[in-house]
């Protein structure tokens, strides 16, 4: 009853597991092996289900407060920012001062139809005046994703954090525009009526301890920028 034992089931959006969830869980597994994690993926509808009729112990999603409803329990992980993104060497990110205007004239990869990305990336572009957007690659993980951004001039929409990690591997560039920020954060999610598992607490604590380092390690970046 010490929260070192036990089996936590998790689900959260896609690209957000694989670009930042996937490897704070890998390091809490590690930190504590008698834990196991049992994860699967699911946007808001889904998993909010999934909480509400006990089949998920935790999610993990880019939410607003009001699609919350009052019997889930909710645990801010990081500010919601979204970033265009492209390959390192991408022609647009060697320029040091771009226009909004450039990205007119470049191939997208949309994320999927039911993404929250998907229709902030349909924003931005209308914000550009940009109606019919040129889509040279839609849906798929974030691995394939990445596969097509490495091996062409595309551009997409992602959350600044799976860029800023990304980043560090050399395999992703965010480019220099401001964007409006979605009004929505990554959150841990758990039911209010569910007694307080130990093993689910450690894990909500350590997410939200690595997701404010995290969060701490962007700033910094930021202000060196």
């Amino acid at each position: 009853m010490n929260g070192q034992a036990g089996a936590r089931r998790v689900a959260g959006s896609p690209i957000f597991m694989d670009g930042v969830v996937s490897p704070v869980l890998a390091a809490f597994q590690s930190e504590f092996p008698s834990i196991a994690i049992d994860q699967s993926y699911g946007y808001v509808q889904k998993v909010l289900e999934g909480i509400v009729s006990d089949k998920l112990d935790i999610g993990i999603l880019p939410i607003r407060e009001s699609q919350v409803p009052d019997s889930v329990r909710v645990f801010p992980l990081l500010p919601g920012r979204n970033v265009i993104a492209c390959r390192m060497g991408h022609p647009l990110a060697k320029q040091s001062k771009l226009e909004m205007s450039a990205l007119i004239s470049h191939p997208w990869i949309a994320p999927p139809p039911d993404s929250p990305l998907y229709h902030d990336l349909r924003e931005v572009l209308e914000s550009i005046g940009v109606k019919d957007m040129m889509v040279s690659f839609s849906g798929g993980t974030l691995t394939s994703v990445l596969n097509f951004l490495h091996e062409s001039d595309a551009l997409t929409v992602l959350p600044y954090s799976v860029v800023y990690r990304l980043s560090r591997q050399n395999a992703l560039v965010a480019l220099p525009l401001q964007l409006g920020d979605p009004d929505r954060h990554l959150c841990a999610l758990t039911s209010e009526k569910l007694p307080d598992f130990p093993a689910r607490n450690r894990l909500l604590q350590y997410l939200t301890s690595e997701m404010a380092s995290l969060n701490d390690l962007m700033r910094i970046h930021e202000a060196r920028r």
